[in-house]
């Protein structure tokens, strides 16, 4: 759980600082112009809400690790991080996000 809070906490604490940046940037409306403008808030928050769509999506795999608190949701966040623009990495990502480990040990068999 202290996992999934932290990932929560970080993509909350992004989430604001981009929405404090869209303010600031539709308050300085560029140029000339001193007045506020929605027209560019609304541009911006377009923006960054396809940013935040795309965002996760591409961290769907990691995030289904850290919900189903996967033993692996590290490998699978620096998998995902590092390879998940390839679609088979993500592919990769998401399929191992989505295994289990098996309930019953490995068997052992001695060799003479």
């Amino acid at each position: 759980m202290n996992k999934i809070w932290d990932a929560i906490t970080w993509i909350a604490t992004i989430g604001a600082v981009v929405i404090i940046l869209a303010v600031v940037v539709a308050v300085a409306g560029g140029g000339e112009r001193s007045s506020f403008s929605w027209h560019g808030l609304l541009g911006v928050s377009l923006i960054i809400l396809v940013v935040a769509a795309i965002a996760s999506i591409y961290f769907l795999p990691t995030l289904v690790a850290l919900v189903g608190k996967h033993h692996n949701a590290e490998a699978i966040l620096v998998l995902n991080l590092f390879l998940g623009w390839t679609l088979v990495g993500w592919v990769v990502a998401l399929v191992w996000a989505f295994t289990r480990p098996s309930s019953s040990p490995p068997k052992r068999t001695q060799t003479m």
